[in-house]
């Protein structure tokens, strides 16, 4: 019983009556974590290859957000986002193997609607916006067979929009520091333009992080 009562407290503390007062205050902050690209099918224009691809890799993100308005946010980030190895077989030609890495700049809005009824301590949040998306995939190593030449690298990168929604939270540890944590999906799709053999790389990063405030509240 004490146990739970002790706990309740900890709760109600957490809790501001008044509510959090965000207007004009900005940050920015750095969030790592990992990425999932959800196709795993090649782009049909290389059906005659044996193309493999990891879908999970290191998901990296620079973020800044400037209240407006004590609920909304502008959210500006940069992320890295690494599909990991890709590897390409090419019967009676050859093999490659190489990495593909994603680029999106995203420009969105981000809703506390808590903002009011819960402390800065503790803010949840939902948010969604639109991308600008460089993707490049690069080549590795490989080889062609008859004659035998040996490749040494080579890239290819094309440029798409696209679109990202997520939620997550951010909390306030103290006047200059603060923690965030987010799960967001980007779509990003190149149409006819194929990174590593998929055209389509859309999926879910999940990501935990550090801000510091910028500017504080005008009084």
């Amino acid at each position: 019983m004490k146990t739970l009562t002790t706990l309740i407290v900890i709760l109600l503390a957490a809790v501001n009556l008044s509510g959090a007062d965000l207007n004009g205050i900005s940050y920015a902050g750095i969030k790592i974590g990992v990425g999932h690209t959800s196709q795993d099918t090649p782009d049909e224009q290389y059906i005659d290859y044996s193309i493999s691809s990891s879908q999970n890799g290191l998901h990296t993100e620079i973020f800044f957000n400037w209240h407006f308005l004590n609920e909304v946010a502008l959210d500006v980030g940069l992320s890295v986002i690494n599909r990991g190895e890709f590897r390409w077989q090419v019967e009676g030609a050859g093999n490659f193997f190489g990495s593909i890495n994603l680029y999106p700049l995203d420009a969105g809005v981000k809703i506390k609607p808590l903002a009011s009824q819960l402390s800065d301590h503790y803010q949840p949040w939902i948010a969604g916006g639109g991308s600008l998306i460089i993707g490049r995939g690069v080549i590795e190593g490989g080889s062609i067979f008859d004659p035998y030449i040996y490749i040494d690298r080579d890239s290819e990168s094309a440029t798409t929009f696209g679109w990202w929604i997520g939620a997550g939270f951010d909390t306030f540890v103290s006047t200059t520091i603060g923690l965030s944590g987010s799960v967001k999906y980007h779509k990003m799709d190149f149409n006819d333009e194929a990174i590593g053999g998929y055209v389509d790389h859309s999926g879910y990063q999940i990501a935990f992080g550090i801000a510091y405030i910028l500017r504080k509240k005008d009084k």
